[in-house]
């Protein structure tokens, strides 16, 4: 296709301009086309598998997801042929800033952010561009779900609404945080249960609260678990719930 647009460029500036050189004219279009067409492409693929180190409970089926101030793994996995990948070398950019680590598997501390994009540069020994990827991660605030614990059907995989009905005398709720650091744990996490806005004092498990009918009459208690990172100051969660009791 270059060849045949230089061919007719070099017809029209004879009919336009019978007095100017062709060569002249001919050597600046057929450059100009060369440049418009742009970098190669690189021959290879690459694909980046992002592991978040998070919690998440033991019968959630989703996979954990990026939160603020915690570990971010990313393992680069390059598809290029003819190419021994002992030599690859893997350039990183988050929002456009270089990493220092070159390997093809890297862990960093997610940022303060809704989102990063993620660059990811592969090339060989002699400094070729092979692949190359950019992609957009999603940062996730980390939030808490609550959960019924019975004495004979165990704990229910079936998140408490915003109203919590006691029918009975007693209850158990466990409350499950998404998305704080995997091993995060008081006392570096600050646990705040409140029942009405008193503060409630915390037993073994931080987790769990028990309920107990109360001997006055009362219609509902407001609920509302707070947790929050020493530490990590991005990383807090919040939540709550009515407990309401049935007459």
């Amino acid at each position: 296709m270059l060849a045949w647009r230089g061919f007719l460029t070099l017809i029209v500036v004879g009919i336009l301009y019978p007095g100017v050189s062709l060569a002249q004219f001919s050597s600046y279009n057929l450059e100009y086309l060369e440049a418009a067409s742009g970098p190669p492409t690189p021959p290879g693929m690459v694909d980046i598998i992002v592991e978040a180190d998070t919690h998440t409970p033991n019968f959630y089926k989703g996979r954990a997801e990026p939160s603020s101030g915690n570990p971010l793994r990313l393992v680069a996995l390059p598809s290029i042929a003819n190419v021994d990948p002992d030599t690859l070398t893997f350039a990183w950019t988050i929002d456009g800033t270089p990493l220092t680590s070159r390997t093809q598997s890297i862990t960093v501390t997610a940022p303060s952010a809704d989102r990063i994009l993620l660059g990811l540069r592969v090339s060989d020994k002699k400094g070729n561009l092979l692949a190359e990827k950019d992609e957009y991660i999603s940062i996730s605030n980390p939030q808490i779900l609550f959960y019924e614990e019975n004495q004979l059907r165990g704990l229910s995989h079936t998140a408490i609404p915003n109203e919590y009905v006691l029918i009975g005398d007693e209850a158990s709720i466990v409350a499950e945080p998404y998305f704080i650091g995997r091993n995060d744990t008081p006392p570096a996490l600050l646990v705040d249960w409140t029942i009405d806005g008193q503060k409630l004092l915390l037993d073994n498990n931080w987790k769990k609260i028990n309920f107990t009918r109360p001997n006055v009459p009362v219609d509902q208690f407001k609920i509302d678990l707070t947790l929050r990172h020493q530490t990590k100051l991005s990383e807090q969660a919040e939540g709550k719930f009515t407990l309401r009791f049935e007459i």
